[in-house]
């Protein structure tokens, strides 16, 4: 026993000490420099991927061929383009938000590859679609997964490795607290007016002069240079607001393949689509500060 207990309280050795120290000033090496993202911005960077693959393919189907639009007019029906692009420009500046507060370096590779084999892809489908040159429906979806699979690859591999990571029950804690921060007044009120904006567009998108009010997609630039755009929203968005911006997309897509291909989207139902989408952001822009807000300690002498 007492042969044990001096074992177990035998000094450790400097050379032992010296390597466990040279053992952690490498691994917090590695973390310092990985060009992998954590977990949180692993999901939004496959949800970009997810968003980029509908975009190219909403806008193959909408905008290929002939696009005319309500009154008869091609040039107004090109002009509703810009429902779908709108909201991809504003991902973009969301998610150069994202990556500053994850400190996520971007690296080029197989990620670049990947872009630029869709966007090859993308612009071969869209001569030949502006052409007149008819090839099978079915390309356009398919084209949609393949870019998917490309984009979301690196993601979506980096999620399934990290459960087996030793570091992984670390990093998932500090993912967790991604949304335990409230929005700040600023971002509050940005997000409120992201939704006003997108649902405006989506109100007004059926009437014959949406032409020149599509001209107002020059505001999105606007607000990714204000000290409250969109990648300070970006950077304190948490799931719920992201959650809301992915919604008013989906909305947005449809709404624009409604227009373009079919009856249905009357003056009415754009006024409805619109308001539904500003509420959604709105609802989210008040219901994130009220859930990722600290509960206050109770006052004492109460029950």
């Amino acid at each position: 026993m007492e042969n044990d207990s001096e074992h177990a309280s035998a000094p450790v050795s400097p050379a032992h000490r010296a390597a466990e120290q040279l053992a952690a000033r490498r691994r917090m090496r590695e973390l310092s420099e990985t060009t992998t993202s954590p977990r949180a911005y692993a999901l939004l960077t496959l949800s970009a991927a997810l968003m980029t693959a509908v975009f190219v393919t909403v806008y193959l189907i909408a905008f290929t061929g002939h696009a005319s639009g309500r009154n008869g007019n091609v040039y107004a029906g090109y002009s509703l383009f810009i429902l779908p692009i709108v909201p991809e420009l504003m991902f973009t500046g969301l998610l150069a938000g994202a990556r500053e507060r994850f400190s996520v370096r971007r690296r080029r590779g197989v990620a670049g590859v990947g872009t630029a084999l869709v966007f090859a892809g993308f612009l071969v489908l869209l001569l030949l679609g502006i052409s007149q040159i008819a090839y099978p429906w079915w390309i356009n979806p398919v084209f949609g997964v393949v870019a998917f699979l490309l984009l979301g690859g690196p993601p979506l591999r980096r999620l399934v490795l990290e459960r087996t990571q030793a570091g992984y029950a670390s990093e998932r804690r500090s993912s967790e607290r991604w949304s335990s921060e409230p929005l700040s007044p600023g971002i509050r009120t940005m997000t409120a007016l992201i939704g006003v904006y997108l649902g405006a567009l989506a109100a007004m998108s059926s009437q014959p002069w949406f032409p020149y009010v599509g001209m107002a997609a020059v505001l999105v630039l606007v607000i990714w240079g204000l000290p409250f755009g969109l990648p300070r929203a970006g950077y304190e968005w948490g799931p719920l607001c992201w959650g809301a911006f992915g919604l008013s997309t989906a909305i947005l897509f449809g709404l624009t393949l409604a227009l373009m291909r079919t009856d249905w989207v009357t003056p009415t139902v754009a006024v409805i689509t619109g308001i539904a989408i500003a509420l959604v952001m709105i609802a989210a822009s008040m219901a994130a500060s009220l859930i990722d807000a600290p509960i206050a300690p109770a006052r004492p002498g109460k029950g």
